[in-house]
């Protein structure tokens, strides 16, 4: 039994999938890859004989009413499905990974919530940067008092995925990225303050600042206007300071610190680099959420890192922002 790898279908086949998600599956000992479903035939029959898999097909609801094994679903498809194929999922007792973002709004996320209390499925939703390097950076700086995240994204200026409009498309398939690691590391949210700036061209710059129990804070800035991807995280507590540049990076200043780290004479800074290109699949955290799922499913342990009920919270805060974004336009008209 301690060579048993879980039987696992893909569902979706875009570049998220093949480029991430798979290759994490696939470097991993604890699972086989037994199909993979998609919409395009000749793309699913190419990319399976690439990834050597053994099998494929364009109809999710097929393999899963009538396979023999018991399979666990990793769900990256495009967003409008993932609603629909975790509500089966959920019903119908599967283990299911769902990449974010795992609904279009709270109102299908509450019924996925209701749905998971009385199913016997393990349920863990890919949010790769709470398990990223990131995750460094609190083991240098436990308990931080405070935080500033950058988390900024180019193009997507045009709605999409099922979603209403642009504000919809940014805050669901980007910002529930940094607020779930800002949940992760300070908990749930006391109040929060908006500053939201309209651009040109449907761009947008957004700031908010989050207080939590025990005079933390933190914030945020994000939106949809720049020429690249920016993702830089700096925590702070009373003997600590340190920062992340994209993903590679980690310097700072902490007392006392002793690591492997390149300490500078007389100082206690310092820095260390990781490429993300020498081991992307562990840097940027698919790796780390894949394998914590699968352990979870070994240990038929149904409390994952990420849970649905997680989700549900960070969808309604979603929805709280998404309000005072609305009221600040409304003045501004």
């Amino acid at each position: 039994m301690t060579n048993f790898k879980i039987p696992v279908a893909v569902i979706g086949q875009g570049e998220h999938s093949l480029n991430k998600l798979i290759p994490a599956l696939k470097l991993s000992n604890k699972a086989r890859i037994e199909y993979l479903i998609g919409r395009d035939l000749n793309k699913l029959k190419e990319n399976s004989l690439l990834l050597d898999i053994p099998d494929y097909s364009n109809d999710w609801n097929s393999v899963l009413k009538n396979s023999k094994k018991p399979l666990s679903i990793v769900i990256a498809s495009l967003p409008q499905l993932h609603y629909e194929v975790t509500k089966h999922c959920l019903i119908n007792n599967f283990n299911i990974f769902i990449e974010k973002p795992p609904a279009l709004n709270y109102e299908q996320m509450l019924e996925l919530a209701k749905l998971q209390e009385k199913s016997k499925s393990i349920v863990m939703i890919g949010y790769n940067f709470s398990f990223s390097q990131y995750s460094k950076l609190l083991e240098i700086c436990p308990n931080p008092r405070a935080g500033s995240l950058n988390f900024v994204v180019a193009k997507m200026t045009e709605k999409s995925d099922g979603f209403e409009s642009v504000l919809d498309t940014v805050l669901y398939k980007v910002l529930i990225h940094p607020l779930h690691t800002i949940y992760h590391t300070f908990g749930e949210v006391t109040d929060f303050f908006v500053t939201y700036t309209s651009l040109e061209n449907n761009k947008f710059s957004l700031d908010l600042l989050f207080n939590f129990k025990n005079n933390r804070t933190c914030h945020l800035h994000s939106g949809n206007y720049s020429n690249k991807f920016v993702c830089d995280f700096k925590l702070i507590n009373q003997d600590c300071s340190v920062s992340m540049n994209s993903l590679n990076e980690i310097k700072g200043y902490k007392m006392g610190f002793k690591d492997d780290f390149k300490i500078f004479k007389n100082k206690q800074d310092f820095c260390f680099n990781n490429s993300p290109t020498i081991s992307g699949y562990t840097n940027s955290g698919y790796q780390t959420e894949i394998d914590l799922w699968l352990d979870a499913i070994k240990n038929s342990n149904p409390k994952t890192p990420s849970t649905i009920k997680d989700s549900l919270y960070l969808y309604k805060l979603i929805e709280d922002i998404r309000k005072k974004i609305i009221e600040i336009n409304s003045e501004l008209q």
